[in-house]
């Protein structure tokens, strides 16, 4: 299995403080049935600033490690990179790292009901990028205003829920809106965004099992099949948006 959005590397943003705390969170990841990983330390300066070239040293380091330790874990580069109007310049002057390599960005947008980013994306797609929205369960704008949501998908972007989210550890609406956005197309992606063993651990069986208990068996493996894509810089598979509701509760349906 494949995890695409992790906070794995150490002393480098607010995931593992010690070598020893990564190598805890690796083991879990492979109990949990994760075999690769992308690891995604916080771009967002000047609180965390990693270059591309320090990502890559840092990660070649740690598969060594990992392979000293017996730990049966890919790891691979990557930046989550908080978003910023000035980020295609960034793309000429290489500050940041797309996911293992490929074509994908994975882009944190902020919590803001001004932001329009339709433009920005179809940017992004005609220099060869695909931007995929982390978290965006998360995000109380976008609870509120899922049309912004679709208009940046009819863009071309792609959009990626938490398994915390999923298995309700933001609480009930979090829950249901992600699990609303994985049935009507709104998410094409699941990841863990796991920093830490015990206060933020990947989540992925419990995830799994509400997964399948809430979505088609064919969805959940174009879910699994779509974070391969991501790391086999290959197409997504999608499904065609359809309008989200809530029904007589007040319940993302």
């Amino acid at each position: 299995m494949v995890d695409l959005h992790c906070h794995l590397l150490p002393l480098v943003d607010d995931g593992p403080a010690s070598i020893e705390q990564s190598l805890l969170l690796a083991r879990q990841a492979t109990a949990e049935g994760i075999r690769h990983l992308i690891a995604t330390p916080h771009l967002s300066p000047p609180d965390f600033h990693t270059t591309p070239a320090q990502v890559g040293l840092i990660v070649a380091e740690f598969n060594v490690l990992l392979q000293q330790r017996d730990i049966p874990l890919t790891v691979y580069t990557g930046h989550e990179i908080l978003f910023d109007e000035d980020m295609l310049l960034d793309i000429d002057n290489g500050v940041f790292q797309t996911l293992a390599n490929s074509q994908y960005v994975l882009i944190d947008v902020p919590d803001d009901d001004s932001l329009e980013l339709s433009d920005w994306i179809e940017a992004m797609i005609r220099e060869g990028y695909r931007p995929i929205l982390s978290n965006v369960e998360q995000k109380k704008t976008l609870r509120e205003q899922p049309d912004c949501l679709a208009d940046w998908i009819k863009a071309g972007a792609f959009a990626q829920v938490s398994c915390a989210g999923i298995t309700g550890d933001h609480g009930k609406d979090v829950r249901q809106f992600a699990l609303a956005l994985l049935k009507n197309g709104y998410a094409q992606l699941v990841a863990s965004d796991a920093h830490h063993a015990t206060r933020r651990p990947f989540r992925w069986k419990s995830c799994q099992q509400q997964l399948l208990h809430e979505l088609d068996e064919s969805r959940v493996t174009d879910l699994y099949h779509n974070a391969e894509c991501v790391l086999l810089n290959r197409p997504l598979a999608i499904i065609p948006l359809r309008p989200l509701k809530k029904n007589w509760k007040g319940q993302w349906a």
